[in-house]
C-alpha cells in the first residue's frame, strides 16, 4: 500500500514529537466542559444522567473534555485495561460515552505521554481550574444567569494575564465549554510562575452578553 508523502511526513512529525518534545511545552488547549449546558443539547449521552442530582460533581464543576497538543492523530496503540487512572470517570463523565478512547486516539497519541500519565495530567489541570477563582464562581452560580463580563472578571484573581487566552463557548444562551490556550501547562500545576503560560486564543468568545450557567 502506498502512503502519500504528506501523510508520511505527518506521521514522522508525530513520532518525532513523541521522542524529543517535553510533554508540557508547546501549543496546547485545555478544554473543560460545563455539563448543565452541554447536556441541554446532548441529553441522550449517558454522562448526562449525573445531572439528575443537582449536587453532583458534574452539576457544579467543570469536567474534562480534553488536553490537545497542536498535532493530532499520531500513531498509538489502543487503550488497554489499566490505562485509565482511578477517579477519571468522576471528572470526565464522558468516559461512559467513549470520550477517553476518542481523546487518546486524536490528541493523547501526540502528547508525548503514556495514557495513564496523560489522563492524570488532565485530571490535575481540571482540579486546579475547579479550585481557582473561576471554578469557585461557576460552582457558586450554577443554574443562575451571569454576564460574560462577570465570567472574565472571575478569571482575574488567579489568571489575571489570561483574558486573551481563554474562550467561553455557549450553545444558545447556555455555557457549554471553556478553552484555555496555553504554551506551558506546568504553570497551571504550580511548577513554575505564569510567565510564558498563556498564548493568544483563536477567535472570540462564542457567548452572548448574558449567559445561563
Amino acid at each position: 500500500m502506498r502512503v502519500s508523502g504528506k501523510k508520511t511526513w505527518r506521521w514522522l512529525w508525530c513520532l518525532a514529537a513523541l521522542v524529543v518534545l517535553p510533554a508540557q511545552a508547546g501549543n496546547w488547549i485545555l478544554a473543560l466542559s460545563w455539563a448543565p449546558g452541554f447536556c441541554a443539547t446532548h441529553a441522550e449521552k449517558r454522562q448526562c444522567g449525573d445531572l439528575a442530582d443537582p449536587q453532583s460533581f458534574a452539576a457544579r464543576h467543570l469536567t474534562l473534555h480534553g488536553l490537545w497538543p497542536e498535532a493530532q492523530n499520531c500513531p498509538a496503540t489502543p487503550l488497554r485495561p489499566g490505562d485509565l487512572p482511578a477517579g477519571l470517570e468522576r471528572v470526565m463523565p464522558g468516559v461512559r460515552d467513549g470520550l477517553a478512547e476518542h481523546e487518546w486516539r486524536k490528541h493523547g497519541s501526540c502528547s508525548g505521554m503514556q495514557p495513564n500519565a496523560y489522563f492524570r495530567q488532565m485530571m490535575d489541570l481540571a482540579d486546579r481550574v475547579n479550585g481557582s477563582s473561576l471554578g469557585r464562581f461557576l460552582s457558586a452560580h450554577a443554574g443562575a444567569r451571569v454576564t460574560l463580563d462577570e465570567l472574565h472578571a472571575a478569571l482575574t484573581p488567579d489568571y489575571a494575564d489570561g483574558r486573551r487566552s481563554v474562550r467561553f463557548i455557549c450553545g444558545g444562551e447556555r455555557l457549554q465549554e471553556i478553552r484555555f490556550y496555553l504554551n506551558d501547562w506546568s504553570s497551571f500545576l504550580g511548577k513554575s510562575g505564569q510567565a510564558g503560560l498563556w498564548r493568544r486564543a483563536q477567535g472570540t468568545d462564542r457567548c452572548d452578553d448574558s449567559v445561563l450557567l
